[in-house]
């Protein structure tokens, strides 16, 4: 196992006020898009009883603990069961890194001879995935809907005699590609950490400036540089179904690293917590809500960002004392969200839990947001009894949303109508209370 996945496996090792806001982004009169934000307090708790590293969208969980036989074995949670998925043929040990909506799990697992290999766990086998060429050992970090694995493989370009460089690679129909590098110059390396359903990749790559290593997007056959916040390094965890990418970079000052967002070709610093210097994105959702964590030192606590609340810390949203919420790894399209956690009240003590949030999403978008004239209108289906309220903005960056009509939930439809719609880019918010 290399030093950087040594590294990635330790970092993830009362009354509410609830609310859901409904963003609607883009041209008032163009393109937009409904987004969810879970609610600012009250969740419920799924404790989980192993290290805890991906969570699809029906809440599966994928990670790995300790089985019976005393040995590492990567662990799939599903309908509240956890089943050991084993190890390769002739392997000891093994992790589960990523799974998809299908249950189908990857990761990696010792082989005969002491190598690791890549596999993919599905109709209750595991497959080894195998290397590059000349390659020793492999990991899976990555898999879509339609099957296609991402990872990293070392491999033993002309002039070495031993494995070296590792390299991003793309599993389909039953092979390897090398994705290769950013970088052009002899034996730079390259990980592949996530892929969506487009088969966009995202992950790090060393370049040519002799920096660290920056975040890229590969699509359709071309790696892409996403830069940095200014520091010499960054590097992608996760991509959603929009291309939107995250993860975190250095800053040009000092050695502070935060969570970055990237989307429409620009990279947006998340900041952090306050009282934090770092921060470390490891999630994001199809409606762009991004999890993970912040920190001055070690594993802090989990955020939630989104671009109608900015950054939440769900460590304070946990009513029982007994848990010690800490870093989120993973968010799923119903805004559940994986954190490293324990509490050592329950026996065994729990590892890690799933947050989800005490308020549902009933509330949906029903009609496509019209501007007539100066008129802008929105239909949401409602629920009886609870105040929805029409927000406007100029800039999502500002904190100043206005309010433009307020009414309340009869059971069904209710439009919501701002009179007096400004022209040009414009930004609405409804607010279910």
């Amino acid at each position: 196992m290399t030093s950087e996945h040594q590294s990635k496996r330790r970092e993830q090792s009362g009354s509410v006020r609830a609310f859901r806001v409904f963003l609607i982004t883009g041209w008032a009169l163009g393109c937009v898009c409904l987004r969810a934000q879970p609610a600012s307090g009250g969740y419920t708790i799924t404790p989980l009883y192993f290290i805890a590293n991906a969570l699809n969208a029906s809440g599966q969980v994928a990670g790995y603990g300790a089985s019976t036989n005393g040995q590492t074995h990567a662990f799939l949670y599903a309908g509240g069961q956890t089943l050991d998925l084993g190890t390769l043929p002739g392997g000891s040990s093994s992790e589960a890194l990523a799974l998809n909506s299908l249950g189908q799990v990857v990761g990696d697992s010792t082989v005969s001879g002491g190598a690791t290999h890549a596999f993919l766990y599905a109709n209750g086998q595991m497959t080894d995935l195998g290397t590059l060429p000349r390659g020793y050992s492999s990991y899976a970090t990555g898999i879509n809907d339609a099957g296609q694995i991402v990872g990293w493989s070392d491999t033993t370009p002309a002039g070495y005699s031993y494995p070296r460089p590792d390299h991003a690679f793309l599993y389909s129909a039953g092979q390897m590609e090398d994705l290769g590098s950013v970088g052009t110059l002899f034996a730079t390396w390259s990980h592949a950490m996530a892929i969506n359903a487009s088969g966009q990749v995202a992950g790090w790559s060393d370049t040519d400036n002799g920096g660290g290593p920056h975040a890229f997007l590969y699509t359709s056959g071309v790696m892409r540089d996403l830069g940095t916040l200014g520091g010499d390094q960054s590097r992608a965890s996760a991509i959603n179904a929009s291309g939107q990418v995250v993860g975190w970079s250095s800053l040009a000052q000092g050695y502070a690293s935060h969570a970055f967002l990237y989307s429409g070709g620009v990279m947006s610093d998340l900041g952090t917590l306050t009282n934090q210097s770092n921060s470390y994105a490891a999630g994001i959702n199809s409606v762009g809500q991004v999890a993970g964590y912040s920190t001055s030192t070690g594993n802090g606590p989990a955020f939630l960002h989104s671009i109608a609340g900015g950054l939440i810390n769900l460590s304070t949203q946990v009513g029982d004392p007994n848990w010690s919420v800490g870093g989120a790894v993973g968010i799923n399209d119903a805004g559940q969200v994986l954190c490293a956690a324990n509490n050592f009240a329950l026996d065994p003590p729990a590892l890690a839990c799933i947050l989800t949030s005490a308020v549902s999403a009933t509330s949906t978008i029903l009609s496509r947001p019209t501007l007539l004239g100066s008129v802008f209108q929105v239909t949401v289906s409602s629920i009886a009894g609870t105040s929805y309220t029409l927000e406007s903005t100029g800039n999502l960056s500002a904190t100043n949303w206005v309010t433009t009509q307020s009414a309340t939930g009869t059971g069904g439809a209710i439009t919501l109508t701002d009179a007096n719609a400004s022209a040009g880019a414009r930004f609405y918010r409804v607010r279910a209370q």
